[in-house]
Protein backbone atom coordinates (compact mmCIF):
# COMPACT_ATOMS: atom_id res chain seq x y z
CA UNK A 1 0.00 0.00 0.00
CA UNK A 2 1.34 3.54 -0.47
CA UNK A 3 1.42 5.50 2.16
CA UNK A 4 1.91 8.66 0.69
CA UNK A 5 -1.55 8.11 -1.50
CA UNK A 6 -3.17 7.12 2.01
CA UNK A 7 -2.14 10.19 3.80
CA UNK A 8 -3.97 12.36 0.81
CA UNK A 9 -6.96 10.84 0.93
CA UNK A 10 -7.07 11.05 4.69
CA UNK A 11 -6.22 14.98 4.24
CA UNK A 12 -9.76 14.96 2.78
CA UNK A 13 -11.49 13.64 5.91
CA UNK A 14 -9.82 13.85 9.00
CA UNK A 15 -8.00 16.14 11.28
CA UNK A 16 -4.06 16.88 11.45
CA UNK A 17 -3.62 14.98 14.50
CA UNK A 18 -5.81 12.13 13.23
CA UNK A 19 -3.96 11.64 10.36
CA UNK A 20 -0.30 12.07 11.72
CA UNK A 21 -1.27 9.70 14.50
CA UNK A 22 -2.70 6.89 11.96
CA UNK A 23 -0.13 7.00 9.97
CA UNK A 24 2.36 6.68 12.70
CA UNK A 25 0.14 3.46 13.92
CA UNK A 26 0.15 1.78 10.62
CA UNK A 27 4.16 2.37 10.24
CA UNK A 28 4.38 0.52 13.67
CA UNK A 29 2.36 -2.31 12.44
CA UNK A 30 4.51 -2.45 9.67
CA UNK A 31 7.39 -2.36 11.14
CA UNK A 32 5.86 -5.14 13.41
CA UNK A 33 5.41 -7.24 10.21
CA UNK A 34 1.74 -6.98 9.28
CA UNK A 35 0.66 -7.18 5.96
CA UNK A 36 -1.34 -3.81 5.74
CA UNK A 37 -3.67 -4.77 2.82
CA UNK A 38 -4.36 -8.66 4.48
CA UNK A 39 -7.00 -8.53 6.55
CA UNK A 40 -6.74 -11.73 8.59
CA UNK A 41 -2.36 -10.93 9.27
CA UNK A 42 -3.80 -7.40 10.99
CA UNK A 43 -6.47 -9.51 13.02
CA UNK A 44 -3.85 -12.48 14.27
CA UNK A 45 -1.45 -9.79 15.45
CA UNK A 46 -3.91 -8.70 17.38
CA UNK A 47 -4.68 -11.58 18.70
CA UNK A 48 -0.77 -12.56 19.53
CA UNK A 49 -1.03 -8.99 21.01
CA UNK A 50 -4.28 -9.85 23.48
CA UNK A 51 -2.37 -13.37 24.47
CA UNK A 52 0.50 -11.48 25.62
CA UNK A 53 -2.16 -9.27 28.02
CA UNK A 54 -1.74 -5.86 25.92
CA UNK A 55 -4.80 -4.03 27.24
CA UNK A 56 -8.16 -4.12 24.68
CA UNK A 57 -8.12 -0.45 25.23
CA UNK A 58 -4.55 -0.10 23.71
CA UNK A 59 -5.73 -3.12 20.72
CA UNK A 60 -8.63 -0.27 19.72
CA UNK A 61 -6.13 2.04 18.87
CA UNK A 62 -4.91 -0.14 16.20
CA UNK A 63 -8.06 -1.30 15.05
CA UNK A 64 -9.27 2.24 14.77
CA UNK A 65 -6.46 3.12 12.76
CA UNK A 66 -6.19 0.09 10.62
CA UNK A 67 -10.40 0.30 9.90
CA UNK A 68 -9.53 3.55 8.21
CA UNK A 69 -7.05 1.45 5.79
CA UNK A 70 -10.13 -1.07 4.89
CA UNK A 71 -11.85 2.01 3.62
CA UNK A 72 -9.23 3.53 1.55
CA UNK A 73 -9.16 0.21 0.26
CA UNK A 74 -12.55 -0.02 -0.71
CA UNK A 75 -13.29 -2.50 2.39
CA UNK A 76 -15.59 -0.41 4.00
CA UNK A 77 -18.30 -3.08 5.12
CA UNK A 78 -15.06 -4.92 6.75
CA UNK A 79 -14.40 -2.83 9.37
CA UNK A 80 -13.40 -5.18 12.16
CA UNK A 81 -15.36 -4.22 15.31
CA UNK A 82 -13.26 -3.21 18.48
CA UNK A 83 -13.53 -4.87 21.80
CA UNK A 84 -15.73 -3.63 24.26
CA UNK A 85 -13.93 -1.93 27.16
CA UNK A 86 -15.84 -2.17 30.79
CA UNK A 87 -15.11 1.25 32.52
CA UNK A 88 -13.91 0.38 35.95
CA UNK A 89 -14.83 3.63 37.85
CA UNK A 90 -18.20 4.45 39.41
CA UNK A 91 -17.69 8.24 39.79
CA UNK A 92 -17.71 11.01 37.31
CA UNK A 93 -15.91 13.47 39.18
CA UNK A 94 -12.48 12.51 40.83
CA UNK A 95 -11.52 14.00 44.11
CA UNK A 96 -8.91 15.47 45.78
CA UNK A 97 -7.62 12.61 47.71
CA UNK A 98 -7.50 10.99 43.85
CA UNK A 99 -5.64 13.99 42.93
CA UNK A 100 -3.17 13.78 46.07
CA UNK A 101 -2.68 10.09 45.25
CA UNK A 102 -2.00 10.10 41.80
CA UNK A 103 0.66 13.04 42.23
CA UNK A 104 2.34 10.36 45.04
CA UNK A 105 2.36 7.69 42.17
CA UNK A 106 4.34 9.93 39.99
CA UNK A 107 7.06 10.73 42.74
CA UNK A 108 10.21 8.71 42.04
CA UNK A 109 13.40 10.11 40.16
CA UNK A 110 13.31 9.84 36.39
CA UNK A 111 12.65 11.61 33.38
CA UNK A 112 9.06 10.39 33.00
CA UNK A 113 8.28 10.80 36.57
CA UNK A 114 8.39 14.84 36.28
CA UNK A 115 6.40 14.26 32.56
CA UNK A 116 3.55 12.85 34.81
CA UNK A 117 3.48 14.75 37.26
CA UNK A 118 3.23 17.72 34.84
CA UNK A 119 0.55 16.03 32.79
CA UNK A 120 -1.46 14.95 36.28
CA UNK A 121 -1.18 18.68 37.77
CA UNK A 122 -2.48 19.81 34.54
CA UNK A 123 -5.73 17.91 33.95
CA UNK A 124 -6.67 18.79 37.40
CA UNK A 125 -5.71 22.05 37.57
CA UNK A 126 -6.70 23.46 34.14
CA UNK A 127 -9.58 21.29 33.55
CA UNK A 128 -8.36 20.98 29.52
CA UNK A 129 -9.04 17.74 27.75
CA UNK A 130 -7.12 14.88 27.26
CA UNK A 131 -5.90 15.17 23.32
CA UNK A 132 -5.65 19.21 24.33
CA UNK A 133 -3.21 17.72 26.79
CA UNK A 134 -1.16 15.46 24.34
CA UNK A 135 -0.95 18.27 21.62
CA UNK A 136 0.30 20.79 23.56
CA UNK A 137 2.94 23.17 22.06
CA UNK A 138 5.97 25.07 23.91
CA UNK A 139 4.18 28.12 21.63
CA UNK A 140 1.02 27.72 23.51
CA UNK A 141 2.62 28.65 26.97
CA UNK A 142 3.02 32.08 27.90
CA UNK A 143 3.96 33.24 31.47
CA UNK A 144 0.84 31.69 33.47
CA UNK A 145 -1.72 31.45 30.69
CA UNK A 146 -2.40 28.61 28.23
CA UNK A 147 -3.71 28.86 24.49
CA UNK A 148 -5.97 26.37 24.29
CA UNK A 149 -6.72 25.43 20.70
CA UNK A 150 -9.99 22.91 21.62
CA UNK A 151 -12.89 21.62 20.04
CA UNK A 152 -14.12 22.83 16.56
CA UNK A 153 -10.44 24.92 16.33
CA UNK A 154 -11.90 27.27 19.17
CA UNK A 155 -9.28 29.19 20.89
CA UNK A 156 -9.32 29.57 24.18
CA UNK A 157 -6.80 30.63 27.44
CA UNK A 158 -6.58 29.11 30.67
CA UNK A 159 -4.35 29.91 33.76
CA UNK A 160 -2.16 28.02 35.34
CA UNK A 161 -1.56 27.61 38.98
CA UNK A 162 2.28 28.45 40.54
CA UNK A 163 2.45 24.74 41.45
CA UNK A 164 1.74 23.42 38.11
CA UNK A 165 3.74 25.61 36.32
CA UNK A 166 6.45 25.02 38.39
CA UNK A 167 6.37 21.37 37.49
CA UNK A 168 6.14 22.13 33.77
CA UNK A 169 9.03 23.69 33.84
CA UNK A 170 11.21 21.02 36.22
CA UNK A 171 10.16 18.64 33.64
CA UNK A 172 10.80 21.15 30.51
CA UNK A 173 14.47 21.11 31.95
CA UNK A 174 15.11 17.49 31.58
CA UNK A 175 12.53 17.76 28.31
CA UNK A 176 14.89 15.43 25.54
CA UNK A 177 13.50 16.42 22.20
CA UNK A 178 14.27 15.86 18.55
CA UNK A 179 15.27 19.04 16.57
CA UNK A 180 12.25 20.94 15.42
CA UNK A 181 10.29 19.36 17.35
CA UNK A 182 7.95 21.81 19.58
CA UNK A 183 5.49 19.43 21.75
CA UNK A 184 5.25 19.73 25.23
CA UNK A 185 5.01 16.14 26.54
CA UNK A 186 6.94 13.58 24.37
CA UNK A 187 8.07 9.97 24.64
CA UNK A 188 11.38 8.77 26.05
CA UNK A 189 12.37 9.04 22.27
CA UNK A 190 11.61 12.56 22.15
CA UNK A 191 8.46 12.12 19.94
CA UNK A 192 5.12 13.28 20.61
CA UNK A 193 2.98 11.28 22.54
CA UNK A 194 0.13 9.53 20.55
CA UNK A 195 -3.55 9.12 21.54
CA UNK A 196 -2.91 5.64 22.51
CA UNK A 197 0.61 6.07 24.47
CA UNK A 198 -0.47 8.78 26.17
CA UNK A 199 -4.15 7.07 27.70
CA UNK A 200 -1.72 4.28 28.77
CA UNK A 201 0.70 6.43 31.11
CA UNK A 202 -2.89 7.72 32.68
CA UNK A 203 -4.11 4.24 33.19
CA UNK A 204 -0.46 2.74 34.48
CA UNK A 205 -0.27 5.86 37.04
CA UNK A 206 -3.99 5.49 37.95
CA UNK A 207 -2.87 1.65 38.83
CA UNK A 208 -0.03 2.42 40.58
CA UNK A 209 -2.31 5.11 42.36
CA UNK A 210 -4.65 2.73 43.25
CA UNK A 211 -7.63 5.03 41.98
CA UNK A 212 -9.95 5.04 39.45
CA UNK A 213 -9.24 7.29 37.30
CA UNK A 214 -9.54 9.44 33.46
CA UNK A 215 -8.33 12.38 32.09
CA UNK A 216 -12.32 13.73 32.17
CA UNK A 217 -12.80 12.85 36.00
CA UNK A 218 -9.97 15.40 36.55
CA UNK A 219 -11.96 17.88 34.32
CA UNK A 220 -15.23 17.65 35.86
CA UNK A 221 -12.67 17.97 39.43
CA UNK A 222 -11.99 21.05 38.07
CA UNK A 223 -14.73 22.85 37.38
CA UNK A 224 -16.60 21.60 40.68
CA UNK A 225 -13.21 23.09 42.71
CA UNK A 226 -13.38 26.11 41.34
CA UNK A 227 -17.54 26.34 41.67
CA UNK A 228 -16.74 25.75 45.16
CA UNK A 229 -14.16 28.29 45.69
CA UNK A 230 -16.27 31.39 44.52
CA UNK A 231 -15.47 30.78 40.65
CA UNK A 232 -19.07 31.61 38.97
CA UNK A 233 -20.58 29.15 36.07
CA UNK A 234 -20.33 31.58 33.44
CA UNK A 235 -16.05 31.92 34.31
CA UNK A 236 -15.76 28.21 34.59
CA UNK A 237 -18.10 27.61 30.97
CA UNK A 238 -15.41 29.80 29.07
CA UNK A 239 -12.08 27.99 31.08
CA UNK A 240 -13.74 24.85 30.07
CA UNK A 241 -14.64 25.74 26.42
CA UNK A 242 -18.02 24.71 26.69
CA UNK A 243 -20.28 26.11 23.98
CA UNK A 244 -23.64 26.45 26.32
CA UNK A 245 -23.64 26.36 30.11
CA UNK A 246 -25.71 23.75 30.56
CA UNK A 247 -23.04 21.46 29.46
CA UNK A 248 -21.25 23.03 32.39
CA UNK A 249 -24.26 22.71 34.72
CA UNK A 250 -23.98 19.04 33.59
CA UNK A 251 -20.40 18.91 34.75
CA UNK A 252 -21.05 20.59 38.20
CA UNK A 253 -23.72 18.28 39.12
CA UNK A 254 -24.81 20.85 41.50
CA UNK A 255 -27.35 19.42 44.27
CA UNK A 256 -29.57 21.73 46.75
CA UNK A 257 -27.00 20.48 49.74
CA UNK A 258 -24.05 22.31 47.32
CA UNK A 259 -26.10 25.23 47.32
CA UNK A 260 -27.32 25.79 50.94
CA UNK A 261 -23.61 25.08 51.96
CA UNK A 262 -22.28 27.88 49.55
CA UNK A 263 -24.84 29.97 51.26
CA UNK A 264 -24.13 29.40 54.51
CA UNK A 265 -20.05 29.96 53.59
CA UNK A 266 -20.87 33.04 52.24
CA UNK A 267 -22.65 33.92 55.17
CA UNK A 268 -25.64 35.20 52.91
CA UNK A 269 -28.26 37.26 54.87
CA UNK A 270 -30.85 40.06 53.89
CA UNK A 271 -31.86 43.35 55.57
CA UNK A 272 -32.81 43.15 59.38
CA UNK A 273 -34.47 45.83 59.97
CA UNK A 274 -35.65 46.37 63.47
CA UNK A 275 -37.58 43.83 65.31
CA UNK A 276 -41.10 45.65 67.37
CA UNK A 277 -40.67 46.58 71.09
CA UNK A 278 -43.35 44.60 72.88
CA UNK A 279 -45.11 46.81 75.32
CA UNK A 280 -44.13 46.93 78.99
CA UNK A 281 -47.14 44.58 80.65
CA UNK A 282 -45.74 45.16 84.07
CA UNK A 283 -45.09 41.08 84.13
CA UNK A 284 -48.80 40.38 82.67
CA UNK A 285 -49.10 38.80 79.47
CA UNK A 286 -50.46 40.94 76.91
CA UNK A 287 -54.05 40.97 76.20
CA UNK A 288 -55.62 37.72 74.56
CA UNK A 289 -53.54 35.51 76.16
CA UNK A 290 -55.05 34.87 79.28
CA UNK A 291 -58.15 33.14 77.74
CA UNK A 292 -55.72 30.89 75.81
CA UNK A 293 -54.13 29.76 78.91
CA UNK A 294 -57.37 29.45 81.41
CA UNK A 295 -59.09 27.26 78.54
CA UNK A 296 -59.74 23.43 80.16
CA UNK A 297 -57.37 20.87 78.98
CA UNK A 298 -59.62 18.76 77.03
CA UNK A 299 -60.28 21.94 74.88
CA UNK A 300 -56.48 23.42 74.62
CA UNK A 301 -55.68 19.52 73.56
CA UNK A 302 -58.10 20.24 70.42
CA UNK A 303 -56.78 23.70 69.58
CA UNK A 304 -53.07 22.17 69.22
CA UNK A 305 -53.90 19.16 67.27
CA UNK A 306 -56.14 21.78 64.86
Amino acid sequence: MDLKEFEDWMYERYAQKTIEDTIRTIKRLMKYNVNIENKQSFIEWIRNERRKGRLDRTLNSYIKAYNRVLEFLGLENEKIKRFKVKESYKTVKATEEDFKKLIEACKFDSYTALRNEAMIRLIFTTGIRYKELITLRLSNLNGDILTIIGKGQKVRQVYVPPSTLKAIHKYLQFRVANPGNDYIFLNRYGEPLTYAGGRQILYEIAKKAGVHFSAHMGRRFYATYLYRNGVGIEEIRQLLGHSNISTTQEYLKITQDDVINDLRNKKIDFFEGTLPVLPDCNGMLPTGLEHFLTLPKRQEVLIYEL
